[in-house]
C-alpha cells in the first residue's frame, strides 16, 4: 500500500515501499494528499480543493491545476489511488493508502489512548518546510492541528480520570505524563496528575510539580494558576500538615488570575479572531406569529407567501449577525469585553533599503502602542518592555526568523503580536501591519497596508493607527461578525464606532437611526463589509431596495479585488437578490471550503440549500452550525426557524419536535417559540396536547394576547390540514371563529377581524360565508394583499362563482421582472378551480424565478388539490 505520514514532516511512500520524492518536492501536491487524507472517508468536492490550493487563480485555471496535481500523484502512486463518486468529488482510496492520522484516529475511536499519544506526539500535523503559499491552507491547516489536539486532550483526560476513579494510578500517570508533551500548560490535564500523587500519598511529589508548573506559567505566560488549582493545591498542602517551601512561596488564594491557555494551533486561536460576516438570519418580520399585531390592521396580509417572501426571507438573508435577541422587550447590546491579553507592537522592518529610515519603523511601534493604551481596546507592553527583551533589533537583523520573534515577544508576556514593514514604492511610504499570536507556528494575518508621501510619514501612520484600533476592538468584541480570519471585514475605529452606534437603534427597531450611523460607517470604510448585511435590511425595510441594490453592485463590481472568502459572499448576496437559487448554492459551497468550521458559513450554506430543496445537506449544515455554538445558539430564529422548517420538509417529526422542545425550554418568554412547537408537534402530537402548549404560552409570555393566539391557531390549523388531520383543524380553529364574531360585532368596520373570521370559516369548510366576508373585505380594504385576493378567489371557486375567481386572478398580474411571488397566488385560484396543469405551470415559473417557495407550499391548503401530483411533487425535488 501506498504510506502517507502526516504527523511531523510530512512523508510519502509508494507500494514497494520507494520515496515519492517527485510529490514531496510539490508543496502543493502534498497539501491536496493531506486534504483529502484529512477528510477520508468523506470524498472533497473539488471547488474546496480550488479554494484551499488556488485561490488566486480564475476558475478555469484553478481548475487545469487541481488536474494537473491530480495527474501526477496519480502517475506515481497508481490510477486507483484517488478516487470519488464524481468528476467533482475526490478522496483516497482506502484499499490502496495507509495513513497515520488514520490509524491515530482508529486508536482513538477504540479508547486505546497511549496508542493515539504516541503517534501524536511524533510532531504536529505536516510540521516542517512545506510551502503552499495560501492562506486559506493555513488556516486549515491550524483548524485541523486544533481538532486533533483537542481529540487527543479530551481523550486523555476521559479516559485518565477513569484510571484514576479505578485506582490504576500508574496507568494514569502514564497517559498524563505522555499528554503533558503535547499541552504541558493544560490545567484539566495537570489537576489529574496532582490527583493522581495525592491519591498515591505522594503528597511531597505533588506539591513539588505543582511549584514546577507555576513557575513555568509565570516564566512562559506571566500568569497565576486559575482557582480550581489553587484550591486542589491548598486541599494537598493542608492535608500533609506541614507547608513545603517551595509552595509557600505561591500565593495559594482562590482570587489568583486564570489561566490564559497558550494559543499554539489552539481552538481558541482560531475562535477569538474568526466570526464569520454575512449569513442569512431571520428576525420578527417573518410570517410567524411574531407580527400578529399588525395583522388587526391590515387584515389577513402577514400569513402567506408575500410576506414569507418579500419581507420575511429578504429579512431572514440580511438580518442581524447574532446581534439581536429574540426576547421580547428590547433587549440590550452587550458591552465589549475588556482585552486582558498583553500584545507587543514591535518596530516596523525597513525594505526601502534607505538606512536612514529606521527610525520610522520605531516611531510607528511607538505611535501605534500610545494608541491602543489611550483607547482601551489593548494591553500593551510599553517601549521599555520592548527594548529589555530585545524586539527593538529582531526584527532590524532576523526578520524570518519568526520563532525567535515569539519567543522574545512570550518572554516579554505578549500572547499576541503587531509586525510590520515599510518600503518607499514611487516617492510614496507604504506600510503593511500583521497581527498574530506569540508561537511560532501562528499564522500572521495581514490587517493593513496604508501609504502616503515619504515626506509625510506622520499621515501613514495615522491611518495605520485608525486601522489597527479596528482591529483590536473587532477581534475580541462578539458584536463584530469579524468573520473569517480569512475575509476582510476589519473595519477602521471611526467606523467601528459608528456601528455600535448604530446597534442600540437597530435592536429596538429604530431603522431611521440605525441606518444613519450604519450609512456614516460605511461612508468611513466602505470595506466594512460585516455591517453590510444589516444595512441592506433596513434599507429594504424603508422602501430604498435601489440603495441596497446599488451597495450590492458597488461591491460585486470589485469582487475581484476582494480576498476569495469576501468575493464568495458577495456573489451569494448578489444570488440572493436576483433569485438565483443555484448561484447562492455554489457560493456558499465555496464559503464551507474556506471557512468549514465558521457557523455563519454553515448557516448561510444551509439557507443556499434550503433554496434548492436539497433538505438532507441543509439539516447537516444547519447542525454543524449549531455545533460551532456563537449567535447560531442564541437566536430563536436562526437556532430553530428554517432549521425546523427543513426536519418538517423531510418529514422528520421526532427531530423537528425534539429540537423544538428545546427551544422552548430556552426561549420560554419568547411567544415565538410557542409557536414553532406547536408547528412541530401539529405533525403527530394530539390536539390535547396543542390546547395545553398554547395555553402554557399564554402564561409563560406575557405579551400574547387573543389575536396572537388566533392567528397561532389559524396556522397550526394549516399545519394539520397539511397533514391529513382536517377534522382536528376544525375542532382546533373554532375558538377563532367565535372570537373574531364577537370582535366583528364590537366593531363592524374592524377589516382584521373580519380577515381573521374569514380564514377561519375556510378551515372550517364554512366556504359560502367566509366568500361573503372576503367580498366585503375587498370592497373596503384600501389595499387588499395579493394573499386576500387569492383567498377570496379561492373561496369563490367553491361557491360556483367561477366568473369572479376569473376576474380575481386578473387582479394578480405577475411582474415584468423579478421574482414571480404573485403567482403563488394564482397558482391557489386555478388549483381549487380545477385547472391543475395551469396551476403546476404557474408554480414551476415562481420557482425558477428564484423563489425559495418549498417551505410555504408544504403546508398552504390552497395547494390542497395538487397534493400527490406528481408535477407538485417535483417542486421539492433538489435542484
Amino acid at each position: 500500500m501506498n504510506r502517507l505520514t502526516l504527523f511531523g514532516p510530512a512523508d510519502l511512500r509508494t507500494v514497494d515501499d520507494r520515496s515519492a520524492s517527485l510529490v514531496l518536492s510539490q508543496g502543493k501536491h502534498v497539501a491536496l494528499l493531506a486534504i483529502l487524507a484529512m477528510a477520508h472517508p468523506v470524498p472533497v468536492p473539488r471547488e474546496r480543493l480550488l479554494a484551499l490550493l488556488w485561490p488566486e487563480l480564475d476558475e478555469a485555471r484553478a481548475r487545469n491545476a487541481v488536474s494537473k496535481a491530480l495527474h501526477a500523484c496519480r502517475r506515481v502512486f497508481g490510477d486507483d489511488s484517488i478516487v470519488g463518486r464524481s468528476a467533482e468529488e475526490l478522496a483516497l482510496s482506502s484499499d490502496r493508502w495507509w495513513c497515520d492520522v488514520w490509524a491515530f484516529r482508529d486508536a482513538l475511536d477504540q479508547r486505546d489512548i497511549m496508542t493515539a499519544l504516541e503517534r501524536y506526539t511524533r510532531g504536529r500535523l505536516l510540521d516542517g518546510r512545506l510551502v503552499v503559499d495560501a492562506a486559506a491552507f493555513d488556516h486549515w491547516l491550524d483548524d485541523e492541528r486544533s481538532m486533533l489536539r483537542q481529540r487527543v486532550l479530551e481523550l486523555t483526560h476521559r479516559s485518565a480520570t477513569e484510571a484514576l476513579r479505578a485506582g490504576a494510578w500508574s496507568e494514569a500517570e502514564r497517559m498524563l505524563t505522555q499528554a503533558a508533551g503535547v499541552e504541558p500548560l493544560d490545567e484539566r490535564l495537570f489537576r489529574l496528575r496532582l490527583q493522581v500523587h495525592e491519591a498515591h500519598g505522594d503528597r511531597a511529589g505533588a506539591l513539588q510539580l505543582y511549584a514546577a508548573f507555576v513557575d513555568r506559567l509565570r516564566a512562559e505566560l506571566e500568569i497565576s494558576p486559575s482557582a480550581d488549582t489553587v484550591a486542589l493545591a491548598e486541599r494537598i498542602r493542608s492535608s500533609n500538615g506541614t507547608a513545603s517551601a517551595a509552595v509557600r512561596t505561591v500565593p495559594l488564594t482562590a482570587d489568583a488570575a486564570p489561566i490564559v491557555s497558550a494559543p499554539a494551533d489552539s481552538a481558541s486561536a482560531s475562535a477569538s479572531e474568526s466570526a464569520p460576516v454575512l449569513t442569512p438570519h431571520g428576525n420578527r418580520t417573518t410570517a410567524t406569529p411574531a407580527a400578529a399585531a399588525n395583522t388587526r390592521e391590515r387584515g389577513p396580509t402577514e400569513h402567506g407567501p408575500p410576506v414569507r417572501h418579500m419581507v420575511g426571507i429578504s429579512a431572514l438573508v440580511v438580518a442581524t449577525l447574532g446581534l439581536v435577541s429574540l426576547m421580547r422587550g428590547t433587549p440590550a447590546v452587550p458591552s465589549a469585553p475588556v482585552i486582558n491579553e498583553p500584545v507587543v507592537v514591535a518596530p516596523f522592518v525597513n525594505q526601502s533599503g534607505d538606512s536612514t529610515l529606521n527610525a520610522l519603523g520605531e516611531m510607528a511601534a511607538d505611535i501605534l502602542s500610545a494608541s491602543l493604551v489611550r483607547s482601551g481596546v489593548a494591553h500593551v507592553l510599553d517601549t521599555h518592555t520592548r527594548l529589555h527583551f530585545g524586539l527593538s533589533v529582531i526584527n532590524r537583523d532576523a526578520i524570518n526568523d519568526t520563532e525567535r520573534l515569539a519567543t522574545l515577544a512570550r518572554d516579554a508576556g505578549a500572547t499576541r503580536i503587531v509586525t510590520g514593514t515599510f518600503a518607499v514604492v514611487d516617492s510614496q511610504l507604504v506600510f503593511s501591519a500583521m497581527v498574530r499570536y506569540a508561537h511560532p507556528d501562528s499564522v500572521p494575518r495581514k490587517v493593513a497596508v496604508e501609504s502616503a508621501p515619504r515626506r509625510d510619514p506622520a499621515q501613514v501612520v495615522q491611518r495605520l493607527e485608525r486601522r489597527l484600533l479596528g482591529v483590536f476592538a473587532s477581534l475580541r468584541d462578539p458584536r463584530i461578525p469579524a468573520a473569517s480570519a480569512i475575509g476582510s471585514s476589519i473595519p477602521s475605529y471611526p467606523a467601528y464606532q459608528e456601528y455600535v452606534k448604530g446597534l442600540s437603534p437597530y435592536v429596538a427597531d429604530d431603522a431611521k437611526t440605525a441606518v444613519e450611523h450604519f450609512e456614516r460607517a460605511y461612508a468611513l470604510d466602505s470595506n466594512f463589509l460585516a455591517m453590510i448585511p444589516m444595512l441592506t435590511e433596513l434599507l429594504v425595510q424603508r422602501g430604498r431596495g435601489k440603495r441596497a441594490d446599488s451597495l450590492l453592485a458597488r461591491l460585486g463590481a470589485r469582487r475581484t479585488q476582494l480576498l476569495p472568502f469576501d468575493r464568495a459572499q458577495i456573489e451569494f448576496w448578489l444570488a440572493f437578490r436576483s433569485g438565483e437559487r443555484r448561484a447562492m448554492f455554489d457560493a456558499t459551497q465555496r464559503m464551507i471550503a474556506m471557512a468549514p468550521f465558521s457557523p455563519d458559513a454553515q448557516w448561510s450554506h444551509s439557507f443556499a440549500a434550503t433554496g434548492v430543496n436539497r433538505f438532507a445537506e441543509a439539516a447537516t449544515a444547519f447542525a454543524r452550525a449549531r455545533e460551532r455554538g456563537g449567535w447560531v445558539q442564541e437566536k430563536l430564529f436562526t437556532a430553530g426557524r428554517w432549521p425546523l422548517a427543513v426536519l418538517h420538509l423531510q418529514g422528520d417529526a421526532e427531530g423537528a419536535v425534539n429540537l423544538a422542545q428545546s427551544l422552548y425550554a430556552k426561549f420560554r418568554q419568547d411567544a415565538v417559540a410557542c409557536y414553532v412547537l406547536l408547528q412541530q408537534l401539529a405533525m403527530q402530537a394530539p390536539l390535547a396536547q396543542l390546547e395545553t402548549v398554547l395555553t402554557d404560552c399564554r402564561k409563560e409570555s406575557g405579551g400574547v394576547d387573543e389575536w396572537f393566539r388566533a392567528n397561532v391557531r389559524l396556522q397550526i390549523a394549516e399545519e394539520l390540514m397539511a397533514h391529513r388531520r382536517a377534522t382536528e383543524a376544525r375542532a382546533f380553529v373554532t375558538p377563532v371563529v367565535r372570537f373574531a364574531q364577537t370582535a366583528l360585532e364590537r366593531a363592524p368596520d374592524d377589516i382584521g377581524a373580519r380577515g381573521t373570521l374569514a380564514n377561519a370559516l375556510m378551515f372550517t369548510g364554512e366556504w359560502a360565508t367566509a366568500f361573503r366576508h372576503y367580498d366585503q373585505l375587498l370592497r373596503t380594504a384600501p389595499d387588499p394583499s395579493p394573499r386576500m385576493i387569492s383567498n377570496a378567489g379561492v373561496t369563490a371557486a367553491h361557491v360556483g362563482k367561477t366568473a369572479v375567481a376569473d376576474s380575481l386572478l386578473q387582479r394578480l398580474v405577475p411582474p415584468a421582472t423579478g421574482p414571480q411571488f404573485v403567482r403563488l397566488y394564482r397558482a391557489r385560484i386555478l388549483a381549487h378551480l380545477g385547472r391543475t396543469r395551469e396551476a403546476l405551470g404557474e408554480l414551476d415559473t415562481a420557482m425558477t424565478s428564484g423563489l425559495m417557495a418549498a417551505e410555504v407550499l408544504h403546508p398552504d391548503f390552497g395547494y390542497a388539490p395538487l397534493r400527490g401530483m406528481p408535477g407538485f411533487e417535483r417542486l421539492f425535488a433538489p435542484r
